[in-house]
């Protein structure tokens, strides 16, 4: 059975900052059950408004074009 599971702004933090052990226990996770995963827009702008209240624009495009390719091998079931 296909368990779908949705993906907090959280989830996303740990990933791309590499916050341990979360982002090692959510990959194992990940890999280690078959799911769906889901996500929404709201995940992207919970992470861009601290990125600017921080004037961290240099990572705007980057967290974008992250989650964008995390979409992307969630899809792929490459991650």
């Amino acid at each position: 059975m296909v368990k779908n599971i949705y993906l907090d702004t959280n989830i996303f933090i740990y990933l791309f900052e590499d916050k341990e052990p979360y982002k090692t226990k959510f990959l194992n996770f990940y890999f280690n059950n078959d799911a769906k995963y889901y996500t929404s827009v709201f995940t992207l702008a919970e992470i861009l408004v601290n990125v600017y209240k921080e004037n961290r624009n240099d990572l705007v495009n980057i967290y974008i074009e992250k989650i964008k390719n995390f979409v992307e091998e969630i899809r792929n079931n490459r991650y």
